[in-house]
């Protein structure tokens, strides 16, 4: 009798993980074998996309296809991370128009696509094309597999830093490295603020409109067209942590070195220049973060998202 139970114990904790996840069958459509994914494998699977995931703390994923007679085929694809924060980062990244509540801590919804993430799983379900039902299966099936991850996770607590006044909440993604960045806002080639596994960063645009009497749109000698395009100006803020205060301080030299190349060598730990198309760009360091701006309309724009 002893010996049985261990057995079925045995069979119990062998079970794979992605198991309760991915059910046989949802609203009439049936599942194929599951597949796992691991970072060994995981360009084979899906070419160069899969350097995204490999940019934050990328486990494996589960996926999943389902199909039922007359309808397209469904496929799921469960991630798993090594932390909620980078979860939150990857559906960050991915993110479309808001989805419907109750799937999930956050999630999107459009043309048969659903993604979101929960504690430190990313989730994405896809229908080859949407009629009613694969709607209706995909949102059954999200909300089947959210219910079965256990528990929620943190948000990346870098993104308390972000100004609330005109943030634009559809534009924020968090990330390490440099090559998400440079997908979401292209830099630079080169790493010129030392983005690595060690950096959490996050990016977000704000609506951030100057009044009519700011003394730089109103200097007399630009046309109409040139300040309507400033008082809509979407500047974007990039804060970054590092791991210490002093790398911190050496990528802000490497940032002004590079970036800034021609212009005079800042005094102090912030500075505002001037750039191509009448814009402004911006960097701080205050201990171990550092905040850029981009694409600011004018000066003093600029400054406050600095501060």
């Amino acid at each position: 009798m002893g010996l049985a139970l261990l057995c079925v114990s045995g069979i119990s904790d062998a079970s794979p993980w992605h198991a309760p996840f991915l059910p046989d069958t949802i609203s009439g459509w049936r599942a194929g074998a599951a597949n796992v994914v691991t970072k060994s494998d995981i360009f084979d699977y899906m070419d160069g996309a899969g350097e995204l995931y490999l940019a934050y703390a990328f486990r494996d994923l589960a996926t999943r296809d389902y199909t039922r007679a007359g309808q397209p085929k469904i496929t799921a694809e469960v991630y798993r991370f090594a932390n909620a924060a980078d979860a939150f980062g990857v559906w960050s990244h991915e993110r479309g128009d808001t989805g419907p509540t109750g799937v999930g801590q956050d999630c999107d919804y459009g043309s048969g696509l659903l993604r979101f993430w929960k504690n430190t799983y990313f989730v994405r379900i896809v229908a080859d094309r949407e009629t009613q039902e694969s709607k209706s299966a995909v949102l059954a099936l999200g909300k089947h597999i959210s219910g079965a991850i256990a528990g929620t996770g943190k948000r990346p607590t870098i993104l308390a830093l972000l100004p609330k006044p005109g943030l634009i909440a559809d534009s924020v993604h968090f990330f390490h490295k440099h090559t998400v960045l440079n997908y979401h806002f292209y830099l630079s080639d080169g790493n010129i603020l030392d983005l690595s596994d060690a950096t959490d960063a996050v990016l977000a645009q704000y609506h951030h409109p100057e009044p009519a009497g700011h003394p730089e749109l109103d200097s007399g000698s630009r046309m109409l067209k040139q300040v309507q395009h400033d008082k809509e100006s979407k500047p974007r803020l990039l804060i970054i942590r590092y791991p210490s205060a002093k790398a911190a301080s050496d990528a802000y030299a490497h940032f002004n070195h590079t970036y800034f190349k021609d212009k005079p060598a800042p005094k102090g730990a912030s500075r505002i220049e001037k750039i191509e198309r009448a814009q402004y760009t911006g960097i701080a360091q205050s201990g171990s973060l550092l905040r850029v701006v981009f694409e600011a309309a004018t000066r003093d724009q600029c400054a406050k998202l600095l501060r």
